[in-house]
């Protein structure tokens, strides 16, 4: 199944991307799109995006459905054929 992964802010300038589409199995979760994005992209982008505790980091948001997966299943939620998952740093700083 295909799943689009769109990026914003800082993944943008580190990836040199805005999206990238995977080819994954069927009955994957947010969890397996991230760990295949490291592997089709940069290893790196796993602990810009995931702790040490393989959690979400607080200062990033994960949209599928256009729905935080916080409120669903946090990385254990579902994608289907052609969804898009969203993946934003929070902006922080200014005045």
């Amino acid at each position: 199944m295909l799943v689009k992964v769109k990026f914003f802010g800082a993944f943008r300038e580190f990836l040199n991307k805005e999206t990238v589409v995977l080819n994954l199995k069927e009955n994957r979760t947010v969890k397996d799109v991230i760990y295949e994005l490291a592997h089709q992209t940069d290893p790196k982008i796993l602990e810009r995006i995931l702790n040490e505790k393989g959690e979400v980091r607080s200062e990033i948001i994960i949209l599928v459905k256009g729905r935080n997966i916080q409120n669903f299943k946090g990385l254990e939620t579902k994608v289907e054929e052609n969804d898009v998952v969203y993946i934003f740093p929070i902006a922080t700083g200014g005045e």
